[in-house]
């Protein structure tokens, strides 16, 4: 459901309500080509106020990254432009297939953190793992359906800020996501 208010807001005053949220930044891989440029992309920039927000507030973040060779990609660590601003401590969850919940321990993760009711999700492919990490799904036709956020009862929290789709326009909402309207999803116009 889109909600013309600000992302970051919210999380402070859940935050300030005692409620525990968390964050995943979904497969946003280094590339010599983003990495070693003085342009930083604006969801990338969108990203890292996040992050540095999320620190600052005490937030647990969690890095999801793809295995070696799985998911039709290389192996892929979290950009340094990200990871470098979070505590060296900070946890990566490699994944096999695109839902970030399947063959992990991502869910016994959030809810050691006491991460139970909501979450923020950021990152790169907003249609494909992201969306799959959000709303569940199949891997493939022939494979049994797989829990995402929502399914698991948590309330996911995202912008277009902090989404990538490779440059794609918009889908027809007006939004990157094509499951922006979703009743669990709070997609705020403003980072």
């Amino acid at each position: 459901m889109r909600v013309n208010g600000s992302l970051m807001a919210k999380v402070g005053e859940l935050a300030a309500r005692g409620v525990k949220v968390g964050m995943l930044v979904i497969d946003e891989p280094v590339s010599a080509d983003r990495e070693d440029t003085l342009a930083v992309p604006p969801h990338i920039r969108a990203m890292q106020t996040l992050l540095v927000f999320g620190v600052r507030e005490g937030l647990p973040v969690w890095l999801i990254e793809l295995c070696p060779g799985e998911v039709h990609a290389p192996s892929s660590r979290t950009m340094v432009r990200l990871r470098g601003l979070l505590p060296t401590s900070t946890p990566a969850v490699l994944k096999k297939r695109f839902n970030a919940f399947e063959g992990t321990n991502l869910l016994t993760l959030l809810q050691d953190a006491g991460v139970t009711t909501h979450l923020v999700v950021m990152g790169h492919e907003v249609n494909c793992c992201v969306k799959q990490t959000v709303l569940g799904g199949k891997y493939k036709r022939s494979t049994p359906f797989v829990f995402g956020a929502i399914d698991l009862r948590y309330k996911v929290l995202t912008s277009d800020h902090v989404l990538s789709i490779n440059g794609a326009p918009k889908g027809p909402h007006g939004t990157k996501a094509d499951w922006a309207d979703h009743v669990d999803v709070r997609y705020y116009a403003h980072l």
